[in-house]
């Protein structure tokens, strides 16, 4: 698994911050341990506070809205997070 930094931040933990992404912990094990406690305490805390998708009271996980939109028999309602551009990113394996 890679960390995506922008300006020396992680991108991934930026957005679990912003409650802009779910802490995905089918893949916790590929982090070092502080980064799943950083990614966790993110988590936490944007649910916390209600921040971008915690504000809906049963926000649905990507996983399983994909799973569901294959067989809905009905509409699903879902908001899309308008992109930030990013001009200048590098990739820094969580192996090296």
């Amino acid at each position: 698994m890679e960390d995506i930094l922008f300006n020396g931040q992680d991108v991934n933990l930026v957005q679990v911050e912003r409650g802009m992404a779910w802490f995905y912990r089918k893949y916790q094990r590929e982090q070092s341990p502080d980064d799943q406690r950083l990614h966790e305490a993110a988590e936490d805390a944007a649910k916390t506070d209600k921040r971008g998708l915690w504000c809906d009271a049963e926000p649905v996980p990507r996983w399983e809205f994909r799973h569901k939109r294959g067989k809905a028999t009905g509409t699903m309602n879902y908001t899309f997070v308008v992109g930030i551009e990013i001009n200048n990113f590098s990739k820094k394996s969580r192996n090296s």
